[in-house]
């Protein structure tokens, strides 16, 4: 239910994190599933190259 929230609000987490009324967002991330590893992961496929 939550990811389906994240994507509805076109992946605003502070949005998201209210909408829940999560304390912090540290743990709406956490039941989105987003670790550092996860966040490592996804980092590490974005191209930056059009932006530079």
């Amino acid at each position: 239910m939550e990811i389906k929230k994240n994507e509805q609000s076109g992946h605003d987490i502070a949005f998201v994190m209210m909408l829940l009324n999560h304390s912090s967002q540290a743990m709406t991330l956490k039941y989105l599933g987003l670790n550092r590893e996860t966040l490592k992961e996804k980092i590490a496929g974005l191209d930056f190259g059009s932006v530079l």
